[in-house]
């Protein structure tokens, strides 16, 4: 005898779209389950002593360490601020494969192959203002891609939460703007996607951003100024005066410069250079007249210690023991060379270098005719990652953990979304040859480096 469903229950099977959230909601439990707490480095270390005290710097933009002392009030510690993290990740997640499954076939798992980048595996876990940043832009686009795929505009509730997730993006990395300006303008004008807008938008949003940021930071957070911008004038000042012979910039002692990262010239070795020179207003106004000076004076020097650190920061040219000779206090580093070796081959392998998807991306824009989402965030990513050959002072995969995300997703939703013709492998063989020269000349590179022994 069949048993009837009780009054009140339904049996209806649940729809595909519902297996998706619930999936993607499952994955967000899990994730939060599997990174709980949190990993905090130095940098996050000091954000949260500042949360917990309320008295903020802008060493590093104060709106994250305020984030943080409010969600104190849920719970102590880093869990609070990974919840969010994992959970604006995971959203976009669910709007994306929401978004590319409505097509169906079975390229919709591409964008979700592209979200399960192991560096972005890696770092979810992490707090840190690069993993709130791209978290942030994830479930922003991707709330924005979905109701664009379904034909409806965004709802009012929606638009205030992709416009707070797009405003905390900015603020939380003080070069958040280069990375927020594409998809604005995607946002109001999604037809407007060119180079030439993309880029115009971006400089005015970074333009709007700078007396909008000190604002936040200083009358509404009442952080206190600490010249961070003067690590930026060092690490140069060091560059130029290293690469152009001339001594009297600045006084580096021997060693202290190197285009991996800007912070030996602080270390006691290297004269404090930092505290001495840009440890007052007056001061950090001096160093900048002269930084400016510098520039002008050996502009092929300023350039040549520029590309030493882009080179370094997006791991093209690179010997496999990099990271050791410049930093050899760094974790690992006491390991056999060898050992050394083997990890960056598969440790660090191609899909972690930012040449690599620089490369992608100026593909994507120039050959691949791309609709106007993936042109946006491909946009975001390179623009962003870009950025930091003018304004980098240290390598770590983190500072391109965006330009890698979001060159992988528009790929992923541009191949996912192109007609099943021939036309997607033909496109998908011109964009590994457009790769193929960085990825031969980067390990061509490092095996000779190998072989000189350095």
């Amino acid at each position: 005898m069949q048993r009837r469903p009780a009054p009140g229950i339904s049996r209806l099977p649940l729809t595909a779209a519902q297996l998706r959230l619930a999936a993607a909601a499952t994955c967000a439990a899990a994730s939060f389950a599997i990174y709980f707490p949190g990993t905090l480095d130095p940098d996050s270390t000091t954000q949260l002593q500042e949360a917990l005290s309320g008295r903020f710097t802008d060493w590093h933009p104060p709106i994250m360490a305020a984030f943080w002392r409010l969600l104190g009030n849920i719970a102590p510690g880093p869990a609070p601020l990974l919840a969010v993290h994992v959970g604006l990740y995971w959203l976009g997640v669910w709007a994306l494969w929401d978004a590319a499954a409505r097509r169906g076939g079975w390229r919709q798992i591409l964008p979700l192959i592209a979200m399960a980048h192991p560096l972005m595996l890696v770092m979810l876990g992490a707090i840190q203002k690069d993993v709130g940043l791209a978290a942030s832009l994830i479930a922003a686009f991707g709330l924005l891609y979905r109701q664009r795929s379904l034909g409806r505009p965004l709802s009012i509730a929606k638009s205030v939460i992709v416009g707070v997730l797009l405003a905390y993006a900015v603020l939380v990395r003080w070069n958040g703007a280069l990375a927020a300006g594409p998809l604005l303008l995607w946002w109001i004008a999604p037809e407007s996607v060119r180079a030439g807008r993309a880029i115009i938008v971006t400089a005015l949003l970074g333009l709007v951003m700078v007396p909008a940021a000190s604002f936040v930071d200083h009358s509404m957070l009442k952080a206190s100024r600490t010249h961070a911008q003067a690590s930026l004038e060092l690490f140069d000042m060091a560059g130029i005066a290293h690469f152009s012979g001339d001594r009297a910039l600045l006084d580096v002692p021997p060693g202290c410069y190197r285009p991996y990262f800007w912070d030996p010239l602080d270390s006691p070795q290297c004269g404090h250079l930092f505290e001495r020179l840009a440890a007052t207003d007056e001061g950090a106004s001096a160093l900048t007249r002269r930084w400016l000076e510098a520039i002008a004076t050996h502009p092929l020097a300023y350039a040549t210690h520029r590309l030493a650190y882009f080179n370094s920061s997006t791991a093209f040219a690179v010997s496999p023991t990099l990271r050791c000779q410049s930093a050899p206090d760094y974790t690992g580093c006491e390991q056999p060379r060898a050992r050394q070796i083997v990890n960056d081959f598969v440790k660090k392998n191609l899909l972690y270098w930012p040449c690599l998807w620089l490369a992608a991306g100026g593909w994507l824009l120039v050959r691949g005719r791309a609709d106007p989402g993936p042109r946006a965030l491909a946009w975001s990513g390179m623009i962003y990652g870009l950025g930091y050959f003018l304004i980098g002072v240290a390598t770590d995969w983190r500072y391109y953990l965006w330009t890698t995300l979001a060159i992988a997703l528009a790929l992923a939703l541009h191949f996912a979304s192109v007609e099943e013709d021939g036309r997607g492998f033909k496109q998908l063989k011109e964009l590994l040859l457009a790769v193929a020269p960085v990825v031969v000349a980067g390990y061509a590179a490092r095996l000779l480096f190998v072989i000189a022994g350095s």
